[in-house]
Order: C-alpha cells, then structure tokens, then sequence
C-alpha cells in the first residue's frame, strides 16, 4: 500500500526524481535517505531547511552543501541560505 503525500498547491512530489539520481550516482544515497526521512518532497521543503541540512547530513559540510544544491537545482529546488 502506498501512502499519499498532501502537496501544498502547486508544488509537486520530487521523490522519484530523487531516487532516480541516487540511483545515477548525482545524488549520495545517505543524502536521498535524509530526503526521504525529513520528509523533503517538494521544492517548497527543501527551501525551509536551509543550513538545516548541515546538521542532519553528517559531514556534509560547506562544499557537500554546494553540492547538493546543484543537484536540487537540477530539479528546480533550492536552498534557502
């Protein structure tokens, strides 16, 4: 059984875009796991998280940080800093 994810108006579920670039090697799957964990489906989310994200990815650090936000990018998200 899958469950629903309720989507604030206009933003949609980047959950399998997100596994897709686990699975390509762009996205490091502990980062993909986070993704899922916190809960992060849409852009809207992941803009709150912010540096936020420093804390839940351990060693993620300033240059992962870059990093993830140009994989986000990629799929029109980003991070509020």
């Amino acid at each position: 059984m899958t469950s629903r994810v309720t989507l604030p108006r206009g933003e949609r579920d980047t959950t399998p875009e997100l596994r897709r670039l686990a699975a390509e090697g762009r996205l490091p799957w502990h980062v993909a796991d986070v993704l899922y964990r916190e809960r992060v489906r849409t852009a809207g989310c992941a803009a709150r998280m912010g540096r936020r994200w420093l804390r839940l990815v351990p060693g993620l650090g300033p240059i992962g940080l870059a990093r993830l936000e140009a994989v986000l990018h990629d799929l029109d998200l980003s991070l509020a800093t």
